[in-house]
Formats: C-alpha cells, sequence, structure tokens
C-alpha cells in the first residue's frame, strides 16, 4: 500500500497475528494491538477514525466505551457495517453482536450522512466538534 501524501494511518486489531501480518504487508502503517476500548494515542490525535466490519465484534456492554475512545480520538467516524437484523448470531467460535449500529451511533454522535450499497451501510458521524478548536 503506498503512502497518501499528508496522511499518518494507523490500525488497531486485538489478535496479535494479524498485526503481524499486517506490518509485514504495510510497513508504512503504525499498527498496535489494542482492543478499541483503550488506544495508545491522546486525546484528539486523528481527524477521522475508520471502523470498517469492526462494530459486530464489539460486545454489547463494550459499546459505550467502545464508542467514547472514538471520541476521545477523533474528530470524524466513517463506520461501514453489514446491513442485517440486529439479533446476535455464532459463526462456528465466534459470536457477533449484531445491533442498531445506526440508532446507537445517532444517539451518540451528530450523524452527517449515510449511503448504503450492496448490504453495507457507510455512514459519517461527527466525534466532536471541530469548530470549536
Amino acid at each position: 500500500m503506498s503512502r497518501i501524501e499528508g496522511w499518518d494511518r494507523h490500525g488497531v486489531d486485538l489478535n496479535r497475528r494479524s498485526i503481524e501480518r499486517g506490518r509485514q504487508l504495510f510497513g508504512d502503517l503504525t499498527l498496535v494491538v489494542g482492543d478499541g476500548v483503550t488506544v495508545p494515542y491522546p486525546d484528539a490525535h486523528f481527524d477521522a477514525v475508520v471502523v470498517s466490519a469492526v462494530l459486530k465484534h464489539i460486545r454489547h456492554e463494550d459499546r459505550p466505551a467502545f464508542y467514547d475512545e472514538l471520541a476521545r480520538v477523533g474528530a470524524f467516524l466513517l463506520v461501514c457495517y453489514e446491513d442485517k437484523p440486529a439479533v446476535d448470531e455464532r459463526c462456528g467460535p465466534f459470536t457477533f453482536y449484531r445491533g442498531d449500529f445506526r440508532a446507537e451511533l445517532s444517539a451518540r454522535f451528530p450523524h452527517r450522512h449515510t449511503v448504503s450499497c450492496a448490504g453495507y451501510v457507510f455512514s459519517v458521524y461527527e466525534l466532536r466538534d471541530v469548530t470549536a478548536a
């Protein structure tokens, strides 16, 4: 993956092996092991945080802390998730913790835009007021 001029790109994943593989494939990215509830970045570090196919892996009881952490480090959230019913499901050793993600996020953050395409939802939320800075 080539460098994007003027962008610092970072990634957080719970799986250490995924981080190691990502470092092999994308050496120009800063990748760290983390659970998303606490990430090793200072307040207001990012202009945007991208969360893709992650929300279903966050347990219902951990979501408030996860959302708080997104708001702590980022100004905008770009989120992508499958447009599926809000019913938890088991898939082998995994549980997918489905929810009404749009309602959850809209209850916490100002919603800016949503596009649905091919069974996925792509939305933008404002995590903090950037005009006050």
